[in-house]
C-alpha cells in the first residue's frame, strides 16, 4: 500500500470513512481503509496535511476522532479522540506547534491537533 499512496496526486475522504487516493498520471484510484469497519460515524469531514513535507494526512471524522495516515507507510498510524460529536462536527483542523507564532507545520514534531 505504501507504493500506492506515493503514486497519488489527489486524496479525498468519503461519507463512510474511506480515504481514497487518485493517481492522475495512471488514471487509477486506491482505497486506504479497513472495509470491514465502514460506518457513517467515520465520515471524513476534514482532510489536511499533518506536516510540512506532506508525508502525513490528518482526517477529522464525524465521531470526533482524528486519524493520521502515513503516505510513506501507506497506512493509518494513529487515532486520537478530539471531541464530542454531540457538541458539533469539525469545520477544520490545524497542527499545533510548540513555540511562537510563525512556526509552520513540520518545523517541529506536532504536539496535537485543534
Amino acid at each position: 500500500m505504501a507504493d500506492s499512496s506515493r503514486l497519488c496526486s489527489v486524496f479525498l475522504g468519503s461519507e463512510t470513512g474511506i480515504l481514497k487516493g487518485v493517481s492522475l498520471s495512471r488514471k487509477q484510484a486506491f482505497n486506504f481503509c479497513n472495509t470491514q469497519h465502514l460506518s457513517r460515524d467515520q465520515e471524513v469531514r476534514v482532510l489536511v496535511w499533518g506536516d510540512r513535507a506532506e508525508t502525513d494526512l490528518l482526517l477529522g471524522a464525524r465521531d470526533g476522532s482524528v486519524k493520521t495516515f502515513s503516505l510513506e507507510k501507506g497506512s493509518f498510524t494513529e487515532t486520537r479522540s478530539c471531541g464530542d460529536p454531540q457538541e458539533g462536527g469539525f469545520t477544520g483542523l490545524e497542527v499545533l506547534e510548540e513555540g511562537g507564532a510563525g512556526d509552520l507545520p513540520g518545523d517541529r514534531d506536532h504536539q496535537g491537533v485543534a
